[in-house]
C-alpha cells in the first residue's frame, strides 16, 4: 500500500540516511552506541505474606556500538499507588507518582568493549504488590531495555529469547504469555516452579498468579481457557467458548493472525483488589494479549451470557488493536477504543446481519447523547491528559462511528483491508492517526483529509449520520444480507 508505505518510509528515513552515510564513507563501525540482548532470564518469586514481587534478571549482552559500554538501563515496572521505593542490588531508587516506571542502570565492570559479548551480573529488585491473587499487565511487570544515550544510539527493548522462572506457593497457579517449558509442583518448602519461554516476536507477557480453577473448552486455536475463582457452570463456559472461538476466527481471517502459537484464549476473572488495574475497556471487561479479563460477578455473567458477548468481543479485539499495534500517545480513543468497537461490531454483523449492526449503532448514539448531557464532548483528535473518562468514552464512540460512516460510503471490505494492513505493517510498533488515514486512503482510493477533519477534528457527530441511524429510522428496517452489507466499492 503506497500511502502507508510512504508513512513508514518517513519513519525510517533517519536510520536510512545513517546507513547511506556509513556506506558512502566506507565506515565499518556503527555510528553510535548500541547493544543487543541475545538471551535473558527473569526469575520471579511471589509469597502472599511478603509485600512485594522479588525479581532477578540475568542477560547476555553484546556491544554493537562504536564505543565501550558502561551500562545498560532497564525499565522494570509501573507503580499504581503513587511513589514507591524499589530496593535493588544497586541500591534504592524511587519512582515518582503519576504512573511513571521504575528504571535502573546495570553497570558493566569493566566496560563492555566493542563487539564483546558478556553475561550481565545478576540484578535483583523488589516491587511492592499486595493481594492474595494478582494479574499484571505486560507494561506493569516485565522488564524492558532502554536505548543508550547518544547520537545514533540503537538498542533492542527485548531479548531475542527470554526464560521466565516463576516460584509461587504450591497451591497457586501461574498463567503467562509464552511456551510452557516445565512445571515442578510442591518443591521443598511448599513452593511450585513454573518455567516459560518467550521470543521477541511474541507479545510482552502478562502474569496471573492465583489460586484459581482452570477449565479448557473447545478445539484447536479456538479453545478457551477459563481461569476463575470457582469453576463456571458447564453451559455458561460452553456458551462463552463457542462465541469467543467464532469471534477469534473472524478476527484472524479479517485482521490477520495476531498470535503465532496454538495456546487457548485465556478468559480470566479479575482478582479482587488486584495490584495492577486492568483497563475497563468494555462494561466490566478488559484485555490481556490474546485474551479477555472480566470483573462482572460470575453469577451475573452466567445468568445471561449473551448479554456480555459484545463487551467480550470488544476486549478480545484489543489483541489486534492495542497490543499487536500500540496506539501512539493521544490516539488511544481512536486506534484502540474506536477500532475495537468497530471490530466487535463487524463480528456482530457477520453473525446477526445488518439489522444487528444498525441496532448497535443506534445504541451508541443514545449512549453518546446521555454522556454529552454530563460532560462537554471533545473532538477525538484533540483530547488531552485533562480530558475526563466520559469525554474519552464519547471520543471512542465517535471514532467507531466514523469507521461505520466510511463503511457506508465505500463498503466494509476496504475498511477491513486497511485495518488488516495496519496490523501486518506495524505489528510490534506504535501507530497514530496518520498511519490509519494512509491505510484507509490507499484502500478507498480517496483523499480523506476532509472526512477525518469532520469526524475526528470536531466534537460532534454529523447530522446526516444521525438521521440515518436514529432509532426511528431503525424501526422496521429490513435485515439485509451479509453479502450486501459487506459489499466491495
Amino acid at each position: 500500500m503506497a500511502a502507508l508505505t510512504r508513512t513508514l518510509r518517513t519513519r525510517l528515513l533517519a536510520p536510512g540516511l545513517v546507513f547511506l552515510l556509513a556506506l558512502l564513507s566506507g565506515c565499518a563501525v556503527p555510528l553510535g552506541p548500541g547493544f543487543r540482548v541475545s538471551r535473558e532470564s527473569v526469575t520471579v518469586r511471589y509469597r502472599p505474606s511478603l509485600p512485594g514481587f522479588h525479581y532477578t534478571v540475568r542477560a547476555v549482552v553484546r556491544n554493537t556500538g562504536n564505543r565501550p559500554l558502561d551500562a545498560v538501563r532497564i525499565q522494570v515496572a509501573r507503580q499504581q499507588r503513587g511513589g514507591v521505593a524499589a530496593a535493588s542490588t544497586l541500591g534504592s531508587q524511587t519512582a515518582a507518582a503519576g504512573g511513571k516506571r521504575l528504571s535502573f542502570a546495570l553497570p558493566f565492570q569493566p566496560p563492555l568493549g566493542q563487539k564483546e559479548t558478556r553475561r550481565q551480573v545478576p540484578f535483583s529488585y523488589v516491587v511492592p504488590a499486595h493481594g492474595q491473587a494478582v494479574l499484571l499487565e505486560p507494561r506493569d511487570w516485565f522488564p524492558v531495555f532502554l536505548p543508550p544515550e547518544g547520537l545514533f544510539a540503537e538498542g533492542e527493548p527485548r531479548a531475542r529469547k527470554t526464560e521466565l522462572d516463576i516460584f509461587v506457593p504450591a497451591d497457586y497457579r501461574v498463567l503467562t504469555t509464552g511456551r510452557a517449558l516445565a512445571v515442578h509442583r510442591d518443591l521443598r518448602g511448599g513452593v511450585s516452579e513454573y518455567r516459560f519461554e518467550t521470543r521477541n516476536g511474541d507479545f510482552l507477557p502478562f502474569l496471573l498468579i492465583a489460586r484459581y480453577a482452570e477449565q479448557t473448552i473447545g478445539n484447536g486455536k479456538d479453545r478457551v481457557a477459563f481461569w476463575t475463582r470457582r469453576t463456571l457452570p458447564g453451559a455458561c463456559a460452553e456458551a462463552f467458548a463457542a462465541h469467543l472461538g467464532e469471534t477469534s476466527r473472524f478476527y484472524r481471517s479479517t485482521f490477520t493472525r495476531a498470535r503465532k502459537d496454538n495456546r487457548p484464549i485465556p478468559f480470566i476473572e479479575l482478582p479482587t483488589g488486584n495490584a495492577s488495574p486492568i483497563r475497563d475497556e468494555a462494561d466490566g471487561f478488559g484485555s490481556v494479549p490474546g485474551g479477555v479479563v472480566f470483573s462482572v460477578p460470575a453469577t451475573e455473567l452466567c445468568a445471561q451470557p449473551s448479554r456480555y458477548f459484545f463487551p467480550a468481543d470488544r476486549a478480545l479485539a484489543a489483541t489486534w488493536f492495542g497490543w499487536a499495534v500500540e496506539p501512539e500517545r493521544g490516539s488511544r480513543p481512536i486506534l484502540a477504543a474506536g477500532v475495537q468497537r468497530y471490530a466487535a461490531l463487524a463480528a456482530e454483523e457477520r453473525a446477526g446481519g445488518a439489522a444487528a449492526r444498525d441496532r448497535q449503532v443506534a445504541n451508541w448514539l443514545a449512549e453518546y447523547d446521555r454522556d454529552a448531557r454530563l460532560a462537554a464532548p471533545v473532538a477525538p483528535a484533540r483530547l488531552t491528559s485533562h480530558s475526563t473518562p466520559l469525554q474519552r468514552r464519547m471520543a471512542g464512540i465517535q471514532s467507531a462511528l466514523s469507521l461505520i460512516a466510511l463503511q457506508d460510503r465505500f463498503g466494509a471490505l476496504p475498511v477491513e483491508r486497511a485495518l488488516a494492513h495496519l496490523v501486518r505493517s506495524l505489528r510490534g510498533k506504535s501507530a497514530g492517526l496518520n498511519e490509519l488515514r494512509s491505510a484507509l486512503e490507499e484502500e478507498t482510493g480517496s483523499d480523506l483529509y476532509g472526512f477525518f477533519n469532520r469526524w475526528l477534528g470536531r466534537p460532534e457527530i454529523p447530522a446526516a449520520f444521525r438521521r440515518r441511524y436514529s432509532r426511528r429510522a431503525t424501526v422496521g428496517r429490513t435485515d439485509r444480507t451479509n453479502s450486501k452489507s459487506r459489499r466491495t466499492p
